[in-house]
């Protein structure tokens, strides 16, 4: 599975990537992630306790556009 996300439409993605995960253990997930800057990421914390608690399954990659 493949999710896109920017700002605050990562909410309901995160229940998607979360209940896949879970119920489908051979599945993996990877989310492209915006955000203008480090410290706009909502969810932060989630997210990296997901990629700890799934790795190898859940593939995260940030794109963000106010930082250099």
């Amino acid at each position: 599975h493949v999710a896109f996300a920017a700002g605050s439409g990562i909410t309901p993605v995160l229940s998607l990537i979360k209940t896949t995960l879970r119920r489908e253990p051979d599945s993996r997930f990877t989310l492209v992630y915006g955000n203008r800057t480090v410290a706009s990421i909502l969810f932060s914390e989630e997210l990296e306790d997901l990629k700890d608690r799934y790795m190898g399954r859940f593939t995260l990659h940030h794109v963000l556009s106010r930082e250099p």
